[in-house]
This record gives structure tokens, sequence and C-alpha cells, in this order.
């Protein structure tokens, strides 16, 4: 994870929660670390004023000088917002699930059962046991899927909302900073979810205790 400044030397990148205690940071002195903490806690007013416009939860701000100058990118990894957006795809691909075997139920070709009989058939039994229960023989319809409830995250110690910051010396650098910051976020996601199993688990020591 500290490795991750050495992969991109020409970039400036910067990992913070919202009290600004960077967790990663590619800071060579303490005006550099004053620069990246004044464009993290930017970010978080930013984030604030953004989400006021009620068109959901921002994600990234890219900010471009003319000229092609500096590039800035800030993104935000919320857990909660990902822990949400993880719980609607997995909804939408059990619902997608549910329709597909809808579909191939009604492709296959109907049962001998459920043909209508012929006129010289009518007056014969279809079975010897039509009309009869016996255990162990007929099947028995089979009783519903019940999904396992999805695993809920653990509100009273939520994992922090971390805030990424990336600035390039040019816009010939975009892609690279694209990158970084794609980077940034996946090392930001993992430490969460790291916060949050530990937290899970120091809550279970303290109910078994």
């Amino acid at each position: 994870m500290a490795s991750l400044p050495a992969q991109h030397p020409d970039l400036s990148l910067h990992l913070t929660d919202s009290t600004l205690t960077p967790l990663i940071t590619s800071s060579s002195s303490p005006s550099h670390l004053d620069s990246l903490t004044s464009l993290a806690s930017t970010a978080l007013t930013s984030h604030s004023a953004v989400t006021r416009v009620n068109l959901g939860a921002p994600q990234r701000i890219m900010v471009e000088y003319p000229d092609r100058g500096a590039v800035i990118l800030q993104s935000y990894i919320d857990p909660l917002q990902h822990h949400h957006h993880r719980r609607r795809r997995r909804r939408h691909r059990y619902h997608q699930q549910e329709e597909e075997e809808e579909e191939e139920e009604d492709q296959q070709p109907s049962s001998p059962e459920s043909r209508p009989l012929s006129p010289q058939s009518s007056s014969r039994p279809v079975s010897s046991r039509a009309g009869h229960y016996h255990p162990g023989h007929d099947s028995q319809p089979s009783s519903p899927t019940v999904a396992a409830p999805a695993a809920t995250m653990d509100r009273e110690d939520p994992p922090p909302r971390l805030v990424s910051v990336v600035v390039a010396g040019s816009a010939d650098q975009t892609r690279e900073a694209r990158r970084a910051a794609a980077r940034l976020e996946r090392v930001g996601r993992a430490f969460q979810r790291e916060w949050a199993t530990d937290s899970l688990k120091a809550n279970g020591d303290e109910v078994a205790a």
C-alpha cells in the first residue's frame, strides 16, 4: 500500500480520512503535505456543496487548469454508498436469474399429463394411482428457496469515509492520473473492508465475553 506513490513518481498522491489524517501520501516536505491536506479539505467542502444539489452522492471531481496545465482528481470513497451499490447489483442479478428461469420453463414442452386426452382415452383412467396420494412415492412440490439475508454493515463503528487526491503536473499525465486514482480507490476500499472485519471481530469478542 505504501509503495503506491513509488509507482507514480511524477504524480502527487494522497489518501486521507474525513479528519484529514493521511493514510497514504507522496509528500516530500511539510509544505508539500500542507498543500495536499488543503486539497483534501477542499474536496470535503466540495462534497458537501455538491450534495446539496440533490443529485445523489458525488463520486469524483476533476479540476483542469487552462493551457493544458495541472490536473487534480478527487475521489470520495464512501463505505455505505459502495455497500448499497453492491446490494442493488445483487438484487438485480437475482431478479434477472428468476426471469431467465421462468422463460426456460415456458419454453419447455408440456408433460404428457398436461396434454388434453383424446376421445378414445378419455374414458380410461390415466393411472391406477390417479386420485390417490402415496407418501414416499408421489413427489411433493419442492419448497421455495429462501435466500440468505445479506450481511449488514455494522453501523455502530462503520469504516471511515476516505478522500483521495491525485495531482498531475500537466494534462499529458491525465491518463496516468486516472489510473493512480483508481488504484487509490481500490486501496481505500480494501482498508475499509479490513476496518469492518476488525470491527465485527471486536464486537464478537465483546459479546462472547
